[in-house]
């Protein structure tokens, strides 16, 4: 199984990896324009799995600047069901917090849903704290 990060938007990988975010929030609208946004933008930096030439899962690590330092954000870690029970994810994730550390000094944050019960059991043994705070979103369309 390999890691790689994704620096071309092709049409295949894009249907891998919208099938891939299908299963993380079903009824998404995942755009081949959003994907090349993904892929082409400086800050973001989009890690697959892959076996066989095809998507096992993926996350996506985008960086940041604020006055009170560089931060980074995990987002949309998902692996397939099919490979599941393999600690892909934990792989994964730790290739994203190697690649990280090149930012040092740096705040990696990440957030999931409390039904994600086995993901954020993964996220406390990698180290991460749970902190109690709220989170808003306001969708602007």
């Amino acid at each position: 199984m390999d890691i790689e990060e994704i620096n071309a938007a092709t049409p295949e990988l894009y249907a891998e990896v919208k099938a891939l975010m299908d299963t993380l929030s079903p009824g998404n609208s995942f755009t081949m324009g959003q994907f090349r946004a993904v892929v082409e933008g400086e800050s973001n930096h989009l890690f697959c799995l892959s076996e066989g030439g095809h998507l096992a899962g993926c996350a996506t690590f985008c960086t940041y600047d604020t006055p009170l330092g560089k931060k980074g954000i995990v987002e949309d870690v998902v692996v397939r069901a099919d490979y599941r029970g393999q600690h892909l994810g934990r792989r994964l994730l730790e290739h994203i917090l190697g690649f990280a550390r090149g930012f040092a000094p740096i705040d990696v944050h990440l957030t999931s849903r409390p039904s994600r019960v086995a993901a954020n059991e993964l996220y406390r043994s990698l180290g991460f704290d749970r902190h109690e705070t709220n989170v808003y979103i306001l969708p602007l369309r």
